[in-house]
């Protein structure tokens, strides 16, 4: 197993490890690996043309999918 590390602001609060690339991934596998790293952030599933919301939100990952449930676009928190 792969250790994970933490990212650390200069305040000292700990924003967890970052999130592992999941390009061409099954989505249930990229929800696996992102819940491994970040078990404290909601994720969203989106296909490639779905309108979405521009605010932004902390403790949100969007994956977005193509139409056979792969991630087309890598995973970012906001």
């Amino acid at each position: 197993m792969e250790v994970l590390r933490c990212r650390m602001s200069q305040g000292g609060r700990v924003f967890g490890c970052p999130l592992p690339v999941v390009i061409g991934l099954p989505v249930d596998e990229a929800r696996r690996r992102i819940r491994q790293c970040r078990p404290d952030v909601y994720i969203e599933v989106l296909s490639e043309n779905q309108m979405r919301t521009m605010a932004y939100c902390s403790n949100r990952v969007r994956l977005i999918v193509n139409r056979f449930n792969k991630v087309v676009k890598n995973a970012h928190i906001g």
